[in-house]
């Protein structure tokens, strides 16, 4: 990890410092009922009268007091089961990585990175770099780098703000893949349940062989980040796997404000580098 979460640290250090001491006791109201002194009860019947009157309306004030406190509690509930679902994106897992853009400070390094729009790539040396464009709309649809014999697909989507998809799209890929006579195992991986596939495929000159793929499926704010390993990079321990699980961890993600469909491809863009090359 090159940058770290130097925003958030700096964003919470700001608000600590931020924070106010303890208000000291206000001791008005005892100044208050001592300036009474003996004026106040000398005149017993006008004070009864007015304890009575203060004592209905104190009742009628506890009843109201009471049903905004229910309403206030019930909200309170509301607000907490509301940021329990929205908690449950895999920012544990993501405590290395990958980063969304408010988490980060990329001004930090003198680091030079390839900005793809929606999806800032910290490169690897000597590394391949090929975009997946889909012919139809002439969209990014994901980026594919190759290390020696060790490769992974990375594609953006949009996820809702609970959270959720992942455990969605990894459920539907081990259907489609078992539906179409291949094998599919979820075990635990660096970034939660991954999938491990094995499908029959045939090649363009008619030879039959397996395919095999790694697939880590990682959320943060409103994205879903999806990696396909395969090559070298899919067995652990090799140093092909963590060049790629340390590529993968310095992705940036600019999700952008705009309403998106959870599930919906966020395409990128071509830097102009990059373009006119």
């Amino acid at each position: 990890m090159i940058f770290g979460r130097k925003r958030r640290a700096a964003r919470e250090s700001e608000e600590s410092a931020d924070a106010s001491p303890d208000s000291p006791v206000d001791e008005s109201d005892d100044v208050e009922h001592d300036d009474l002194g003996e004026d106040g009860l000398d005149e017993e019947g006008t004070v009864d009268d007015e304890d009575s009157d203060d004592e209905d309306s104190d009742d009628e004030d506890s009843e109201d007091d009471e049903d905004d406190e229910e309403d206030e509690d019930s909200d309170d509930e509301d607000s907490a089961d509301q940021d329990s679902d929205e908690g449950a994106v895999s920012d544990v897992l993501r405590e290395d990585g990958p980063f969304d853009l408010e988490e980060v400070d990329l001004d930090a390094d003198d680091v030079a990175r390839i900005d793809f729009g929606a999806l800032v790539v910290t490169p690897i040396e000597g590394m391949e770099l090929q975009l997946q464009v889909e012919e139809k709309s002439q969209t990014i649809q994901s980026a594919l780098v190759v290390h020696e014999g060790a490769a992974i697909e990375v594609a953006l989507f949009a996820s809702p703000v609970r959270g959720g998809l992942a455990k969605e799209v990894l459920d539907e890929l081990v259907a489609l893949t078992e539906a179409s006579g291949g094998t599919a195992s979820v075990e635990e991986g660096p970034f939660g349940p991954q999938l491990f596939r094995e499908v029959e495929v045939t090649t363009p000159e008619g030879q039959r062989g397996v395919h095999r793929s790694r697939i880590w499926l990682v959320e943060g704010p409103r994205w879903m980040l999806r990696a396909v390993l395969m090559g070298a990079a899919l067995d652990d321990g090799t140093s092909g796997r963590e060049l790629m699980e340390d590529f993968f961890r310095n992705l940036v993600v600019k999700r952008g404000t705009e309403p998106r469909a959870p599930g919906d491809l966020i395409p990128l863009t071509i830097p102009k580098n990059l373009a006119a090359q």
